[in-house]
């Protein structure tokens, strides 16, 4: 019986017990951990010792300036595991305001839909706990010493989380779910290990990649590694910006143009469908100033109007692209965007980076200029016993978003790329 097509409580009732495993493994925590509200409470050079994978999201200086509570509504937690005395682990939380504009229409129609999206979702704002960031994509939540067992970090994670909802339990705004964000295939052993502790693994969308080749020079190598159509597209969207000035700003020029940045951020931010967090951009201008030339940010020019920006982080062996903001009236008529991931590659290029992130959204487009979908899962937990069973049934039926995924290389290069494991299908 599909649970979507339910319309009675007792065809639900049906539905549900032939779904749902309501009783989670048991599980213990044998590592010891302390959880603090500002990052100052840990050492820097603690903090990023335990950084081993040298996630730039989980970089000491960027949580500090992402986590003044004048940068942003979201709230966070930072946690410190510890083997007996020994630092092993570190961990990122994130209470998190979540408006899903769209997730009853995910669910399906039928009466049983609607009240499961309006029970975790009431007027489609609640609130998330989140262990990773809510303003990336990716395996940027925690990083305990590869000699901490998979499970064992799992458990240590898990009962931080619930700590976290026991302290957070009284205030005015309860936390309709924890989630865990996100896995890449090489760590999905890390997420079903989760299942242990009662969480749901389940799959989201992808993130976009762009691989970028050793042997690419240039953003001219990158041109000639494409098939005709695709590199007259380039061509195209570089002949459409031309008369776009795009220069990089420093930490006070970005002060001096704060509010129109603020500006393109919201459009952008608010056409979303599903948002979690919401920044200030004051914080862009002491993010360069903590991260120096770690953090890139470029402006669009249209004569002396700012038509948009992008930021990207100058990453450990890769180049994350992290926000962008656009006046869309100016979009269409000067390729805008377009020229944005080209740019991304160009600078990918020149910082001899291995390969571009490029988040999980308008997948078809950055698709064409070379970038490949990589599989991810998170995993999602309710608080309460009976609740965590009807949104285990909610996440079954909310699917990744599929897309038309566009091949613009050439044969040699799609060989060149296997070995790294990028196909096209």
């Amino acid at each position: 019986m599909s649970l979507m097509n339910c319309t009675t409580l007792r065809s639900f009732r049906s539905a549900l017990r032939k779904t749902v495993n309501v009783v989670p493994v048991r599980w213990r925590n044998t590592l010891n951990f302390s959880i603090h509200t500002s990052i100052d409470a840990i050492s820097k050079e603690t903090w990023n010792s335990l950084n081993h994978k040298e996630s730039i999201f989980l970089d000491y200086g960027q949580l500090k300036a992402l986590s003044d509570p004048m940068n942003t509504d979201v709230k966070f937690f930072f946690c410190q595991f510890f083997d007996s005395k020994t630092p092993v682990g570190i961990a990122v939380f994130q209470i998190a305001k979540l408006e899903a504009d769209g997730l009853h229409e995910r669910l399906g129609s039928g009466k049983i839909a609607e009240a499961l999206g309006r029970k975790f979702l009431p007027d489609d704002r609640s609130y998330l706990l989140l262990c990773g960031t809510a303003f990336a994509t990716g395996e940027h939540g925690f990083s305990f010493m590869p000699e901490i067992p998979v499970q064992r970090a799992m458990n240590g994670l898990c009962e931080a989380l619930t700590e976290i909802v026991s302290l957070e339990d009284k205030k005015e705004q309860p936390i309709a779910a924890m989630l865990i964000k996100d896995f890449y295939e090489p760590s999905f052993d890390a997420a079903y290990a989760l299942d242990e502790c009662g969480f749901r693994s389940f799959d989201v969308d992808a993130n976009m990649e762009m691989p970028l080749l050793n042997e690419w020079n240039s953003f001219e190598d990158y041109l000639q590694s494409l098939n005709s159509k695709f590199r007259t597209k380039a061509n195209a969207a570089f002949n459409r910006s031309e008369d776009l000035k795009i220069v990089e700003l420093s930490d006070k020029e970005i002060d001096q143009h704060r509010d129109r940045i603020q500006q393109l951020y919201d459009t952008v931010h608010d056409k979303a469908d599903f948002k979690i967090g919401h920044l200030n951009c004051a914080l862009l201008c002491r993010m360069k100033k903590e991260m120096g030339d770690k953090f890139i940010f470029r402006a669009y020019f249209l004569e002396e109007k700012i038509i948009g920006f992008s930021i990207a982080f100058n990453a450990p062996y890769q180049l994350e692209a992290f926000l962008v903001g656009i006046d869309y009236q100016y979009n269409q008529q000067y390729a805008l965007y377009s020229r944005m991931l080209y740019d991304y590659i160009e600078l990918g290029i020149k910082l001899r980076a291995s390969k571009i992130t490029f988040g999980r959204t308008a997948g078809e487009i950055k698709s064409t200029v070379g970038a490949f979908p990589v599989a991810l899962k998170c995993c999602i937990r309710h608080p309460g016993k009976l609740s965590n069973v009807l949104l285990n049934i909610i996440f079954k039926y909310v699917e990744p978003e599929t897309f038309p995924v566009r091949n613009p290389y050439k044969e040699v290069t799609l060989k060149k790329l296997a070995p790294r494991g990028y196909h096209h299908t």
